[in-house]
């Protein structure tokens, strides 16, 4: 045998594994499409778990707050305006506030950023 024919002969063989390499790859391209849109389905359920336990966190903190605040006007109001400390707490009040929006407004932007 010549090596014109050992070419000749190894040419199925050789156009057959490289079919099944093919195969096996575009399976594999499909078995990773598949868990990445798995992952990121879970990614996007944990962060809107979390960003629904800030949201509640923070309705709390604020009907808390305002619910002191209304304590303190109602104490303000029989001592003829004695105690200041409603201001104070508003102040206290609206800076928890903004701050827990910033945070809940931080997991949105993280999310945005793991979505590109």
């Amino acid at each position: 045998m010549n090596g014109a024919g050992a070419v000749i002969t190894l040419e199925p063989a050789l156009k057959a594994i490289q079919a099944d390499a093919q195969a096996k790859q575009k399976t594999a391209q499909a078995e990773l499409k598949a868990i990445e849109a798995q992952s990121s389905a879970k990614e996007k359920a944990i962060q809107a778990q979390i960003e629904g336990e800030l949201r509640t966190q923070l309705a709390t903190m604020s009907a808390m707050l305002k619910g002191a605040n209304g304590v303190i006007n109602g104490v303000n109001g029989m001592t003829g305006g004695f105690f200041a400390g409603s201001d104070i707490l508003l102040g206290v009040m609206e800076g928890y506030s903004s701050a827990l929006s910033a945070l809940g407004g931080e997991c949105q932007n993280d999310r945005g950023k793991t979505k590109n």
